[in-house]
Parts: C-alpha cells; structure tokens; sequence
C-alpha cells in the first residue's frame, strides 16, 4: 500500500531525510558505514546503505563498533570517503551522517547531519521516516523494535519464544506470528557468530533490507564458514542446563548476601532476583533472557558482571508495568558513593590506556584509538587540568597515536589531566525506566569486583519489595 506521507515527501511537500542529503550525494559518491553489532545495528546499516543508493552514494565497507574498548579498536574510514554512523550513541569527529535512537548522544561534531530520535529501535526512524518510502516492511519493524525494546509481553512471547535457536514454519500459526519466530531466530544467529571475523559485515553488505533476506544470508554465510548454526540448541541447552536452580540458586536473606555470589550463581531476595557472573560459557550457548527462564517469578534483575558492570532490569516476560525508573535508581546508588569515588582520581593517561585495551586484542595499527577528543566528548565538563595553547597542541598530538605506541615521555605529558571515578561511571552509566547499566566499574581495578557486589546489594535493596503493577 503507497502511503499519503511516502507521496508528499516523494514531492518534498513534507520534510524527511538526512539534512542537505543532495549536497552530500554530490560531494561524496562512496561512503563507509559503522554500525552497532546487534539486530537493530544490522538492520539500521542495511536500511541506511539502501538510502544511500537512492542518492547515489556507494557503501563500499562496512564495520561494526561496540561501546567499551571495542570502540576505540574499531578501525579508521577509508581516507576521502564520507563516514556514517548508525545506531550508536557516541558521535565521531569524522562522521558525516549520524542516526541513533537511544536516550542522549555525546561528541556529535557540529555540522554533522545527524537524526536522534528516541524510538524503540534505530531502523524504524531510517525506514520510516528518514527514507521517502519504506525501506523494511512493517511487520519487520515490530519484530526488529520488540528485540531491540524487550517488549515481549505486549506481543504475548515467553522465555521459550525468545530463547527459541532454530526456525520452521508452523502452519497452524499465523504468517505474522511465523514472521516474527523467524526474526527472533535471525537475531540469535546474529548474537551467536557476532564475534566471528566479518560476519556481521557481510550480511550487511550482501542482504537485501528483510528479515528474510537478512536470515537467509546469515545462515548462508555461518555454513559457509565453517559454522553450524543448525546446532546452536547444543550449546545453549548446556548453558542452561548449567544454570538450573539446583546448581546454582543460592538462598539470600539479606543483600548483603549478594557480595558472596560466585560466577553464575544466583538467588531472590523478595521481589528480585540477584545474579553474579554468567556462569559457564564454553561453546557460547550464553544468552541474557535464561535468569527469567530459570526464576520466572522474578519482578526484576540485578546481574552484576565480573568485568565492571551492574545492569537492573524488569521481567520482559510478566504482565505489568514498571512502576519505578530504573535509571533514577542507578543514580541514587552511586551518589551514596559519591566522596568514594571522588577519591578515586584517573589520569588521561590510565585512561586512554584502559579504553586501548581491545587495540591490541581486537584492533590495528588503524584503529580509532581513544583521543583528546573522545575525552572531551565523554567527561569534558568534569575533567581537570585540561591543556592550553602550546601544551593543548602537543597533548592532542600525542592523543592522537595509539598508546602503545607512546614513549614513556609522552605518556608522562597525559598525567596533568584527571577525572574522578565517580565522573567516569555516571557519564558511562545510563539506562531508561525499565533497564539500567552501571558502566566503567573497571576503572577502579583492584576494587571493581567488590565495588560491583556492592552495587548489586544495593540495587537489589531498593528493588526488593519492588513490583509491577
């Protein structure tokens, strides 16, 4: 069906679009596209690419990006070609077009043709609005925008429906309810082989903008190299069965008793359930959703993961809204802390070393590395002893190469800078009404591990006699 909005923009009569996309066509005729390594992120740099060629603009590459030291180890655009970045928060110098749909962006350059929107996915804005016409069908939208939101509830999926690794049509189902069955498993494959050299890429590159197509190509390309996607039950299976509450559900009667959770275990105090770690991952059968399988009583969670990271979230799967803000709750838990952390003093060059770690795991001589800029853009306002004149010059040169790489004199020149922890968590901590990250937990090292159990007991204190209505 042609809609009436699709016409009127078609003839310009309505406003839609990336701003001053002409000039930009004219000026750039190739283009590199980053994107966020998750469903939305997949879809989003499909929709996007499909856009581009409406206008002329070749996407010759294609690359994905993660917050956290995969950030920062993503690697350089192609010298001379127009860079665009979707479904990612945090902006680039070098971005020309930028789409994001999350809560607030941070270091979006001035004069960057960008379109935030906060939706329940990214790809709905690219398709239905920035695009002319549709680019995904509707009913891919939802499915795309009910994984990306978690709204499982409303579209009457259960743990099984989500946790579901293999498709086939059920002909006593209806076509919209074997449409989103199929795009649920497109996403589990996708999270199943993310970390696999350019897999996510190809499909980008390669796959028509359905969900069809994009499974189609995905599975296509996991056989293709090596992998079996028919399989992916086995390992999850494993994962769950490791899980199960008779291995690791532990008795709480305190919050206290959090702090004594090992890797994987787990317990309810009150209305929440408390969890430590993941458990194990051999054979990456991981996913987030099997806590609410294993306790499917549970109102909300607090998963707080060895590496420096709490994250607070309703059930997806129980009726009822959430009656508490959940990201208010997160602040509220680390102003307690707040003289603790302030403490705690980093310097640009602890932490440009931090966000550097991936370079040498993951990255290149060519990866983006953590810069001047990046500081600025992140913790700018909360920074102290930021250069000036001469000194700015040569702080920002040497920002600029990748730290290991520094000689120790360069190194020396970063230290003047500082930021506290406190600052560093909250502006890398964020989350809206029904789900919440506390981030950067890491950059306190030698305390992250019981600085992260501190802030589960905490978080599952004020969530403990929490319940949606």
């Amino acid at each position: 069906m042609i809609k009436l909005t699709n016409i009127l923009k078609e003839i310009h009569i309505l406003e839609s679009g990336i701003r001053d996309i002409n000039r930009l066509a004219k000026e750039n005729k190739q283009a590199d596209l980053y994107f966020h390594m998750d469903l939305d992120g997949v879809t989003s740099a499909i929709g996007m690419k499909s856009y581009l060629e409406r206008y002329g603009i070749k996407v010759v590459r294609a690359e994905h990006i993660q917050y956290g030291g995969r950030e920062y180890a993503a690697p350089k655009p192609t010298p001379g070609h127009m860079v665009v970045l979707v479904d990612f928060a945090h902006g680039k110098p070098m971005v020309t077009i930028h789409t994001d749909h999350h809560e607030s962006q941070s270091g979006v350059e001035a004069g960057t043709s960008a379109k935030f929107k906060k939706k329940p996915s990214n790809i709905e804005t690219i398709s239905q609005e920035i695009s002319p016409s549709d680019i995904f069908p509707t009913e891919d939208i939802k499915t795309i925008s009910t994984v990306d939101s978690a709204d499982f509830v409303r579209q009457g999926l259960d743990v099984d429906d989500v946790l579901q690794t293999a498709f086939k049509l059920n002909t006593s189902r209806s076509l919209e309810r074997n449409r989103m069955a199929m795009g649920l498993v497109t996403n589990k494959v996708i999270l199943a082989f993310k970390n696999q050299p350019r897999f996510l890429e190809n499909i980008v590159m390669e796959a028509k903008p359905s969900l069809i197509s994009i499974y189609t190509v995905a599975m296509k390309n996991a056989r293709s190299a090596g992998l079996k996607p028919e399989d992916l039950d086995i390992p999850q299976a494993f994962y769950i069965r490791s899980q199960r509450p008779e291995v690791k559900r532990k008795d709480l009667k305190r919050p206290s008793d959090a702090s004594k959770l090992q890797n994987g275990e787990y317990g309810m105090l009150g209305n929440v359930l408390v969890q430590y770690g993941m458990g194990a991952l051999k054979g990456g059968g991981y996913d987030r959703y099997v806590p609410f399988k294993n306790v499917p009583e549970a109102e909300y969670l607090v998963l707080g993961y060895p590496m420096g990271l709490v994250q607070a979230s309703k059930n997806p799967f129980k009726k009822g809204s959430n009656p508490y803000n959940l990201g208010d709750i997160g602040k509220k838990v680390l102003n307690k802390y707040k003289s603790y952390l302030d403490s705690k003093i980093l310097t640009m060059r602890d932490i440009k070393k931090m966000m550097e770690q991936d370079v040498e795991r993951k990255g290149s001589d060519e990866s983006f590395g953590f810069t001047m800029k990046d500081l600025v853009a992140l913790f700018g306002d909360s920074a102290k002893g930021m250069p000036k004149d001469q000194q700015k010059e040569l702080v920002d040169t040497i920002s600029n190469k990748l730290y290991k790489d520094l000689t120790p004199e360069e190194k020396k020149q970063l230290e003047g800078i500082t930021v506290s922890a406190y600052d560093i968590i909250t502006k890398s901590s964020g989350g809206h009404k029904d789900i919440t990250n506390i981030s950067g937990i890491n950059f306190l090292k030698f305390d992250s591990v019981s600085f992260t159990k501190r802030v589960m007991e905490e978080l599952a204190n004020e969530l403990k006699n929490a319940k949606l209505q």
